[in-house]
């Protein structure tokens, strides 16, 4: 018995056919994941150039929100849905305390907890978008807010990504 075992032990034909059977579904439940992921990098990496482009639009005096969102499609390259893009403009107060330093107390009434020392009312992107002056008699700063949000189709799942770029413009 021991002899007949041996005979088996040393033959090698099909070792190759059933390791491969073995690794196979290992590889795969490790490479579509992997697709995912890169996927999903490919895209933010488009979203983030397409956000920036925008930004640098309004830098350098853009102020047509059309013109902005064309800007940031020509810039993704894919198609991108109105709701998927949102262009949000504000004008921002520093909002001063009592004593006459900066407040986060203050912030109370503002709905937007990313808002810091700033009182934020929300406006329309326009060339004289902050026209009325801020309690202290002080310009107000302009704010642009360039939300891009997408879903990533994927292999195995799919995934919502953003990219969000704020900018003072004024």
């Amino acid at each position: 018995m021991n002899k007949l075992f041996k005979k088996y032990l040393r033959r090698k034909e099909g070792a190759i056919a059933v390791e491969t059977a073995i690794i196979t579904p290992i590889l795969i439940f490790m490479i579509i994941p992997a697709i995912d992921i890169g996927l999903q990098i490919y895209t933010m990496q488009k979203m983030k150039k397409a956000t920036d482009s925008g930004v640098e639009y309004l830098v350098n005096g853009g102020r047509t929100e059309g013109i902005l969102r064309n800007i940031v499609q020509d810039s993704f390259g894919d198609q991108i849905a109105q709701s998927d893009l949102q262009v949000i403009a504000y004008c921002a107060c520093i909002a001063s305390s009592k004593n006459g330093e900066d407040d986060e107390a203050s912030n109370l009434d503002n709905d937007d907890s990313s808002a810091g020392f700033y009182i934020k009312t929300t406006t329309t992107l326009s060339d004289d978008m902050c026209k009325i002056a801020c309690d202290d008699g002080t310009l107000p700063s302009a704010l642009v807010s360039v939300n891009l949000d997408r879903e990533v189709q994927g292999i195995w799942k799919d995934k919502w990504v953003s990219s969000r770029l704020q900018t003072r413009i004024q």
